[in-house]
């Protein structure tokens, strides 16, 4: 009914809902609903497993006081307006010091 005039004013009035709808559609919604926990729930498994697998070759570096690292510095650790891409991205060796 997009883009035409309805003809009376008798069919801009909504449609009186009458009763429940059918059982046949609201079993198919609980079976739909069924299906979408179901697929959530796989998708959430995967992506657990996936982590699982990911955090496996992560590396884990643990820093003492003292140790010397290089620090990486990224565009947005910049003011703005001073970065540009001549500028050192690395500054160090800085010492780790625990506050």
């Amino acid at each position: 009914m997009y883009g035409r005039n309805p003809p009376g004013v008798l069919d801009l009035i909504p449609i009186p809902r009458i009763g429940r709808a059918s059982p046949k559609a609201d079993a198919m919604t609980e079976i739909l609903q069924e299906i979408h926990d179901q697929v959530r729930t796989a998708i959430q498994e995967s992506n657990t497993q996936y982590k699982l697998r990911i955090d496996n070759h992560q590396r884990k570096v643990l820093f003492d006081k003292g140790d010397f690292v290089w620090a990486v510095l990224t565009r947005d650790r910049f003011p703005v307006g001073e970065y540009n891409k001549l500028k050192d991205k690395k500054i160090g060796p800085c010492e780790i010091q625990m506050t």
